[in-house]
This record gives C-alpha cells, structure tokens and sequence, in this order.
C-alpha cells in the first residue's frame, strides 16, 4: 500500500479518536476542552502530533491536572474505557467504537477506498 493513503487512513483515525475525546468531555464536564479545534488541525500522518497534545488535554480535563498515565491508573483508564454511555438511543461502550474503527481500518487496507466508516463512537 502506498505511503501516502496510510498517512491519509491514519489522519482520519486520529481526528475520530479526537473528536470521540471531546464528546466524553463535552457529556462530562460540559466542555469539550478545545479537542474539536484541534482535531480539525490534525494533518496527513498526525505529522504535527495532534493526537499528543488532545491526548494531554484529554486526561487532565477528564482526571484533574494532577492526573498522570501511571499504573495506578489503570483502573480509572479502564473504567473509562468500559463506561456505557448513550448515543443515538444506544447503549455502547468507547471500545465498541474502537472496535468498529479497527475493522473499518482493516477493511480499508485491504482494499482501494479512501475513507474510513468512522462510527457514532459516543
């Protein structure tokens, strides 16, 4: 596979990932934490490293600015990562949109298209 489409695949990965980041905060907190802005800047590749500085964001919005990715995290990450929440009259867990993003990605792969279904993760 060429290069470039995987730069183009993985952008898209990235701003969905993003964007997914900033609705858990929006329903959370009530902010999304600049996470949307971001996600629209997120070039070919995440060559600028778009996905860092969300993930950053991220964590302390949703965890408090003392909040560090440590082993003794692992439980709130977990719980976050298993949390169900509603969207569109469903019932669905994050992993079950990452799951879906993932077959998508493969499905991609293996073939010419150019876009991922990205899924209503959350």
């Amino acid at each position: 596979m060429a290069r470039p489409r995987c730069k183009r695949l993985w952008q898209q990965v990235v701003k969905a990932k993003i964007n997914a980041q900033g609705r858990v905060l929006a329903e959370t907190t009530g902010s999304d934490a600049g996470l949307y802005e971001i996600a629209k800047h997120v070039l070919s590749g995440d060559s600028n490293n778009r996905e860092a500085v969300a993930g950053r964001r991220y964590w302390k919005a949703l965890f408090g600015v003392e909040f560090k990715r440590d082993r003794e995290a692992r439980a709130a990450l977990l719980e976050v990562t298993l949390c169900r929440v509603e969207f569109a009259g469903e019932k669905r867990t994050l992993f079950d949109g990452v799951l879906k993003m993932a077959q998508s990605l493969v499905k991609a792969l293996g073939s010419s298209e150019e876009r991922l279904v990205i899924p209503g993760i959350i």
